[in-house]
């Protein structure tokens, strides 16, 4: 499944799997080293409708062509100790659509 010239996940193959039948993809972050196969799967998966879910955890701070943050619509951080920011446990969600961010918050200690 990974592409021949490089490690990363084959984009054309990822991209064949991704249908009406699928509501969401999810990656962590290392498969986003470099910044084309990230935008590239991000276009293709909304294209289809398919919501893309990241790990970012080890990827605070990162930037795909100027912006700062994630390429997906929602991004899931860590705070262990083996994560950038450590606080011994807990995390945070991002949402890219303002509604979703809101419905997040009224789950949250559920």
């Amino acid at each position: 499944d990974l592409a021949e010239n490089s490690f990363l996940p084959d984009i054309d193959k990822l991209s064949a799997l991704l249908s009406e039948k699928n509501q969401s993809a999810y990656s962590t972050e290392p498969v986003w080293v470099s910044a084309g196969f990230a935008g590239n799967f991000r276009q293709r998966s909304s294209k289809k409708g398919v919501q893309l879910i990241e790990d970012a955890s080890h990827s605070l701070g990162s930037r795909l062509k100027g912006k700062i943050g994630p390429v997906g619509d929602y991004a899931f951080y860590s705070f262990n100790d083996d994560s950038l920011i450590t606080c011994g446990q807990g995390g945070a969600v991002w949402a890219r659509m303002r509604k979703d961010s809101e419905a997040i918050r009224t789950v949250k200690e559920h």
